[in-house]
């Protein structure tokens, strides 16, 4: 308990649009592109992204290999 999540989300890069955890500083990371955000325990965040020509499966996962070999990791497929 208590670790930042660096989610990271393949292929696409993105901008933080919000957070949910307004009481903390902004972070610098989120004033560019990136392709991952980290999050605070029980912290969301708004992001935006743009999806080009890749069409297909793409993968998320949090980079704290502990979390990342207990699955925290989704998949979503991006179809015309």
């Amino acid at each position: 308990g208590g670790w930042t999540h660096p989610m990271h989300l393949h292929m696409e890069e993105h901008h933080v649009i919000s957070r949910s955890s307004a009481n903390l500083a902004v972070n610098k990371d989120d004033t560019g592109k990136e392709d991952v955000v980290a999050l605070q325990p029980s912290e969301s965040t708004v992001i935006y992204r743009r999806f080009r020509t890749f069409l297909g499966n793409y993968v998320a996962h949090c980079h704290n290999l502990a979390h990342e070999d207990h699955n925290m990791m989704f998949g979503w497929t991006i179809r015309k």
